[in-house]
């Protein structure tokens, strides 16, 4: 089997219970998340999909994270 990626450690399962609503404002709904996990870390809060999902991306492959998870 030939492969172009090098063989990464596996990393346990985790789970997450994630939270998505909107907020009323004058401009209309605003969509929001948060994050919690059972782990202890505190729980985190994002106002856009976006940063969610590179919050995501940096827990989980590390490896190839371009820089500190965004602030909630």
């Amino acid at each position: 089997m030939r492969t172009d990626h090098p063989v990464r450690p596996v990393l346990e399962p985790t789970a997450y219970l994630l939270r998505v609503w909107y907020e009323p404002s004058d401009g209309g709904p605003v969509w929001r998340a948060s994050l919690h996990s059972p782990d202890g870390t505190p729980r985190q809060y994002f106002a856009a999909p976006g940063t969610l999902l590179a919050y995501l991306g940096t827990v989980l492959d590390p490896e190839h994270a371009t820089g500190p998870p965004p602030a909630s």
